[in-house]
Order: C-alpha cells, then sequence, then structure tokens
C-alpha cells in the first residue's frame, strides 16, 4: 500500500526505493512498486518497468507491461513492441492490449505480424488493439486475412474501423442472403464463416457510406 501511495503523489525521488521493492520477495510488493512506477512514468520508472517484464513473478511481468501502456511514451511502445515475442504468454497480451490503448500508429506493423503470431490470445488481442488504431488503408488486408483464416475476431476488427472512419464494403456488411442463427456460435462468427465460401478478393469494393 505504502507503493501505491507514493504512486499517487508521483514523488520522482521515490523511484529508487520502488526499484529496491521490485526484489521483494513477495509479489504483491513488486507489484504495487511497479503501479507506482507507471504513475510516476519519468525515464527512470520507465527503465525499471521495462526490466520488470522479466521479473521471476508472471503478475509482476503483466503488469509491468500495463504500466507502460499507462505511460506510452517512445521508450514504452518500444519495450511493449519486443514484448510482443515475450516467452509469457501474459505479458504478450498485456503488451498487445496496452498497445492498443497508447493509440500510437507506429504500433500497427507489428500488431499486424502478431496476428499470425502462434498464441491464438495474442492474435486476439493484437485484433483487439488494431481496432483502435489501425487506418483504413488497412482493411483489404484484414479481409484477406479473414477470409483464408476465418478468425471471426478479425471481422469485429473490420466493423470497427470501418465505423471509426465510415468506410465501408457493403459486400462484407451486409450479405444478400440472411444468415440462419447457428447454436454455439457467435453473430460475429455466423456471418465471417459463410464470407469463406462466397467471397473472392475481387469482389472487395471498400467505400464510403456516402
Amino acid at each position: 500500500m505504502a507503493a501505491q501511495a507514493l504512486g499517487k503523489i508521483g514523488d520522482e525521488a521515490a523511484v529508487p526505493a520502488l526499484v529496491q521493492a521490485l526484489n521483494d520477495e513477495h509479489p504483491f510488493v513488486p507489484g504495487n512498486a511497479v503501479y507506482a512506477l507507471g504513475k510516476i512514468g519519468n525515464e527512470a520508472a520507465v527503465t525499471a518497468l521495462v526490466q520488470a517484464l522479466n521479473d521471476e513473478h508472471y503478475e509482476v511481468r503483466g503488469r509491468a507491461a500495463e504500466a507502460l501502456g499507462e505511460i506510452g511514451n517512445e521508450v514504452a511502445v518500444s519495450a511493449l513492441v519486443q514484448a510482443l515475442n515475450h516467452e509469457d504468454s501474459a505479458v504478450r497480451m498485456s503488451a498487445a492490449e496496452a498497445l492498443g490503448k497508447i493509440g500510437d500508429e507506429a504500433a500497427v506493423p507489428i500488431l499486424v505480424q502478431a496476428l499470425n503470431h502462434e498464441d491464438s490470445a495474442v492474435r486476439k488481442r493484437a485484433a483487439e488493439a488494431l481496432e483502435k488504431i489501425a487506418s483504413s488503408g488497412l482493411l483489404p488486408e484484414l479481409s484477406e486475412l479473414l477470409i483464408t483464416t476465418g478468425e471471426s475476431y478479425l471481422f469485429n476488427t473490420i466493423a470497427a474501423i470501418q465505423e471509426r472512419y465510415k468506410y465501408y464494403n457493403y459486400t462484407l456488411t451486409q450479405p444478400e442472403t440472411p444468415l440462419k442463427p447457428q447454436p454455439n456460435i457467435s453473430p460475429a462468427q455466423s456471418i465471417s464463416i459463410p464470407l469463406m465460401h462466397i467471397l473472392h478478393l475481387s469482389d472487395l469494393h471498400f467505400s464510403t457510406s456516402e
């Protein structure tokens, strides 16, 4: 609790003590220290948080990624991009989510690469992050990936980008034949699965709603 209080105060003089707290044997102590460092957010705090991405405690590693996302400066973004390939899946997921919150378009290329990550949870978090920061220029690539992989969350990503830019593909969003509800399948899945069979890339014509 003391570490959290220091973070709320934002006293940069507390950073050395918080860095030292990262070595405490009880996980909740370094976890609170990470939280406080994220609130302070100066250069020394960011350096400590980047190192905490490799802490022995998984909770600390995940919180470090979240804290870097809160800070969102150039060093934090760079560290989070690298963390997308961390050996810990929790760190990978937290990093993808944090990049989406930061909203830095520089992260888009690495997030697109993460859509092919072997970890399905990372792929999904990367898609969710792209919902917030990807431009409409990425729509054709996402549509091709939707068709080739059938990953239902990509439909949500495409829909979110279209809504942000008012940039639509009516073949994708308004199928000619109404789809029958299927048991145990979400609405997004029920739309994207038939698209696998009826769409070709030559059919994708994106346009504005006007």
